[in-house]
């Protein structure tokens, strides 16, 4: 049993597909805090092979300056009974699709500010069905969609090239397996930005007495 590990509405849709390239990121600025992503495996995929995509995705936003912590809520529902935090949300792995999604949509991200909801999402049938395609591994293709999606719940948008690159072929699989699928500089400081900006509305929501640490003792 796997416990904790480290490594607004818009809806955008990772396609399946080619391209070509990748950006290098450079990490600069302050620390951020951590991100917490809950991930429930409704598609009951093999612990093994979500904990592989899992660390690429990780190793892809560690070079961009963000840390995760990735929490099981499948396997550890109480952990995940309570609201996410300023700086949590869902990972769903799933098995089922809207009909209406393009052919080779990989998953998808929802971010509603009003509603404050947050998410992402992958179809597991079409990662496996692309990493068949391309005699890949499965937590390869799974890992980059993870990453791609968290990407958008973040605020990047579809880029020609990178990680973030709307159509996903060989070349993209095979350079997140090998550690050269990256955010550009510009991307990762935009991620950070995200991450911290979320941070700071945590803090201006606290009562008085708690953003300035008083117990009432």
């Amino acid at each position: 049993m796997r416990k904790k590990s480290k490594s607004g509405l818009f809806l955008f849709l990772l396609l399946a597909g080619t391209g070509c390239c990748l950006l290098a990121s450079t990490v600069t600025g302050d620390a951020i805090p951590p991100l917490t992503i809950r991930v429930t495996n409704a598609a009951r995929i093999s612990n093994a092979t979500l904990a592989e995509g899992e660390k690429l995705a990780g190793r892809i936003l560690a070079a961009a300056g963000v840390v995760v912590t990735w929490v099981d809520c499948s396997a550890e529902p109480a952990m995940c009974s309570d609201a996410p935090k300023t700086t949590e949300f869902g990972l769903y792995v799933g098995n089922a699709k809207p009909s209406q999604s393009a052919t080779g949509t990989l998953g998808f991200a929802v971010v509603n500010p009003k509603e404050d909801v947050r998410m992402a999402g992958v179809y597991y049938p079409a990662i496996r069905s692309m990493a068949d395609r391309l005699k890949v591994e499965d937590s390869d293709v799974l890992g980059a969609a993870f990453v791609h999606e968290i990407g958008h719940v973040l605020g990047i948008r579809h880029a020609p090239q990178g990680v973030m690159s709307p159509r996903f072929g060989w070349r993209h699989i095979n350079q997140a397996g090998s550690g050269q699928l990256l955010f550009s500089s510009r991307q990762a400081a935009e991620l950070r930005s995200e991450i911290s900006r979320w941070s700071a509305m945590a803090v201006a929501a606290k009562p008085a007495s708690a953003a300035h640490g008083a117990t009432g003792y």
